[in-house]
């Protein structure tokens, strides 16, 4: 009768030990999901932020923001003339 009441200690002390494994490696892969997640959105913001830094670099030099000033609204000093040149027609 000993031996029986040892081995019900015995299986639920194994029981209780492999739900906690179980709890413990159900955590372990949400936590890796969220961390590869969370790469991915670090190497996105990455990427961004050298884009951003190239932006910045490019206007920089104030004759390249001078030419997107003027190829995105169509400016032009007021010294300038405006000349449109259309292709024969064949």
């Amino acid at each position: 009768m000993q031996r029986l009441w040892i081995y019900i200690v015995l299986f639920a002390v194994a029981g209780f030990l492999g739900f906690q494994v179980y709890k413990v490696d159900q955590n372990r892969r949400t936590l890796t999901d969220e961390f590869d997640k969370m790469k991915a959105q670090a190497n996105n913001l990455a990427a961004e932020n050298q884009k951003l830094q190239q932006n910045i670099d490019y206007f920089s030099d104030p004759y390249n923001l001078e030419k997107e000033l003027r190829s995105k609204f169509n400016y032009r000093l007021p010294w300038e003339n405006l000349i449109i040149i259309v292709p024969k027609q064949r």
